[in-house]
């Protein structure tokens, strides 16, 4: 009976673990560039989305991501000049944000943003300079470049070796890193015609996702084993969502429920399990 009791709990807390999660985002609010809005939607089903917290007039937020689902998520606002430098700031799941670094000193305005697994390494896309990486861990949040070329509006981690970037007009990238170099592994035109793409991002279940715009906008699921670069749709939403980067969090729903499981798992381990 204990055994059983044991492993009904730990088949809960498991199933709990694997459960949902919704997205996270941020787009420029009512349409109107340079203001930055976050919204929570749900990418699998054709809607508009919630919006989370007050519509910001400044910062303009072009980047976000968290380093796990669940942990921290940073964000990357400003256009990099002597008025509104490229600012770090963390953001809470109900839309309020903490400046936490006021100039990176970038070269220019950033585009997108993903968290290297496994690492502090925040990599940010920057608008005709290429890529750096924002080191969240250390106090001056360094920041070292690793390439000064391209212009990429949206980038994905796949893993700390497999990188995934994406034009505005929609050619999409793989990229290799050693550690030291990315390397360019093969490329691919997305795009149906007129479409236009800010924001793209691996789901916790391993698939990438883009958010297309201007053309059949929605949420598309890409295809990186198949025929590379071919287009799912998973959902469709309003055109004035002008989606600039999105990230993943657990439903809150989901993170009560493994709370829930976890205290039920310590209480049977030390009353049954000895």
């Amino acid at each position: 009976m204990k055994r059983v009791v044991f492993l009904m709990v730990v088949g809960a807390l498991v199933t709990a673990n694997a459960a949902q999660y919704t997205l996270f985002g941020v787009d420029d609010g009512n349409g109107i560039a340079g203001t930055s809005q976050f919204f929570t939607a749900d990418c699998w089903a054709d809607n508009n989305g919630v919006d989370v917290g007050p519509l910001y007039s400044s910062p303009d937020i072009e980047a976000i991501d968290s380093q796990t689902l669940g942990g921290t998520i940073y964000a990357v606002g400003g256009v990099a000049d002597a008025a509104n430098p490229n600012e770090l700031y963390t953001v809470t799941t109900g839309g309020a944000i903490t400046l936490v670094d006021a100039d990176l000193g970038l070269a220019n305005e950033v585009w997108g943003g993903s968290f290297r697994p496994g690492t502090t390494e925040f990599w940010v896309s920057i608008k005709n300079n290429g890529i750096s990486y924002v080191n969240v861990a250390t106090a001056g949040y360094d920041v070292t470049s690793i390439t000064s070329s391209g212009s990429f509006e949206g980038i994905a981690w796949q893993d700390e070796n497999t990188l995934y970037s994406i034009t505005e007009l929609g050619e999409l990238s793989k990229h290799s890193y050693d550690g030291s170099t990315l390397s360019l592994v093969d490329t691919v035109d997305i795009n149906p015609g007129g479409a236009e793409y800010e924001a793209m991002e691996f789901a916790p279940d391993g698939k990438l996702v883009v958010a297309q715009q201007k053309a059949d906008e929605g949420y598309f699921e890409v295809d990186l084993d198949g025929t590379f670069g071919a287009l799912t749709s998973l959902a469709t939403y309003d055109g004035a969502r002008d989606i600039e980067s999105f990230t993943f969090i657990p439903e809150p729903t989901t993170m009560s429920m493994i709370a829930v499981l976890s205290g039920a798992f310590v209480f049977i381990r030390r009353r049954f399990i000895v």
